[in-house]
């Protein structure tokens, strides 16, 4: 399922042109965001899950719209543990010290459903919780998202009718 995982999250980077993409999945039984995880120590894979409300894909899994947070540092809810992973990479300062960098600028966030699935207006069912969360980091692009942003719901369209094509 790791493996799964992580072709889809390649796959929409190249597809949306970002630096890459997460794929947070949902339980939506226990109420819980989860990952596959490779443990490079023990060179298993393990299950991390999430408080259902931690981060950006917790609130877009909980509001079951998509978000777009233009600058991450201003956003209270990016938790990167959840939202973010894979960003970090190596920096080295004008006297040759080694930092980690958290390099994720921006961010838009889909709830993802199978075709299954009905959204019961005023129920708390299960069925109004996505099945995943994709979030699409960075555009490879001098102006982000700024493009992308005037059609979030045609991004949301995207995303959920190429997986419901995928699984068919």
């Amino acid at each position: 399922m790791r493996l799964f995982t992580e072709q889809v999250e390649k796959k929409f980077a190249e597809l949306f042109n970002t630096e890459r993409a997460t794929l947070i999945l949902v339980d939506r039984f226990k109420k819980d965001l989860f990952r596959y995880h490779l443990d490079q120590k023990a060179n298993e894979e393990e299950i991390k899950t999430y408080d259902f409300c931690k981060g950006i894909a917790g609130f877009v899994a909980n509001s079951s719209h998509t978000l777009f947070v233009p600058r991450l540092e201003e956003d209270s809810k990016f938790f990167k543990e959840v939202d973010d992973p894979h960003g970090i990479y190596c920096n080295i300062d004008k006297t040759y010290n080694l930092y980690l960098v958290d390099n994720a600028r921006q961010i838009i966030s889909v709830p993802i459903y199978s075709s299954n699935d009905k959204y019961d207006i005023g129920v708390d069912s299960l069925s109004n919780y996505p099945r995943a969360v994709i979030q699409l980091i960075n555009k490879n692009d001098p102006n982000g998202f700024s493009q992308a942003v005037s059609s979030l719901s045609n991004i949301d369209h995207i995303i959920n009718r190429t997986l419901i094509n995928w699984n068919s």
